[in-house]
């Protein structure tokens, strides 16, 4: 059985959508850490959690890797109780009316994440975006941790590609935004039309963004993506699909 990452909770009309928006979760819908660093803290893994980090980041082991030794760290813990934990972080300020002022200027809502599904998708729905895409936990038949989907990483572009595909959308012919806070957001940023870093974790970030902001309300992004997509607008650049 295919383990699935990409959700469609909407289907894409070329009629209402003019663009199309991928928005990072961990550190930019939401405000705190990342779901992984969350449910470390919660669970009490947290110490053994940076060793892996910094595996990772030396280059001694791969994403996959740096997945399964987290998840390995959970090994029988339930899957109510990791969602629980996940349950616990919130959205930024305004998070779902930003992004009904964004549906109403003509974007299509996607969110990436390379999260956690059980958060990722709660917060989809409650924002009201049109699909998400997120790395996930598999249980076992007691509803036991057992290992990861680990999808999403620093490879967001090409995710956003094959979402794209699933669509049936021409990447080429359609304006592309990316909202985001961290390095895994970089490719992402790379392939949009528009990029906005949310307080970036790292100067790349902000470096390869079109613009950064420290947002107060998540509606302080909206207004930036409003007014760029509005210059796109009075110079007739809106791509037909």
């Amino acid at each position: 059985m295919q383990e699935e990452y990409i959700h469609i909770l909407e289907p894409f009309n070329p009629k209402l959508h003019k663009a199309i928006c991928f928005i990072d979760v961990d550190g930019t819908i939401t405000p705190g850490p990342s779901s992984w660093e969350h449910l470390h803290e919660v669970l009490g893994t947290a110490k053994e959690a940076e060793k892996n980090t910094t595996l990772f980041f030396e280059g001694k082991i791969d994403y996959d890797e740096w997945a399964k030794r987290d998840v390995n760290l959970w090994k029988g813990r339930k899957k109510e109780e990791i969602e629980k934990a996940l349950e616990e972080i919130e959205v930024r300020k305004d998070a779902d009316k930003a992004v009904k002022k964004l549906r109403k200027l003509g974007c299509y809502i996607i969110l990436i994440s390379g999260g956690l599904r059980a958060l990722v998708e709660r917060i989809a729905i409650k924002v009201g975006a049109h699909a998400f895409s997120a790395n996930d936990i598999i249980y076992d038949e007691k509803g036991k941790v057992l290992r990861p989907i680990a999808k999403v990483a620093m490879n967001k572009e090409l995710v956003a590609e094959e979402i794209l595909q699933r669509l049936g959308i021409n990447g080429k012919k359609l304006l592309k935004i990316a909202i985001g806070d961290s390095i895994n957001d970089i490719s992402l940023f790379k392939w949009a039309d528009y990029s906005i870093a949310v307080d970036p974790t790292h100067e790349e970030v902000y470096k390869n963004s079109h613009e950064m902001v420290n947002p107060s309300s998540f509606c302080d992004i909206t207004e930036k993506i409003e007014r760029w997509l509005n210059k796109k607008k009075e110079k007739n650049l809106f791509k037909k699909i």
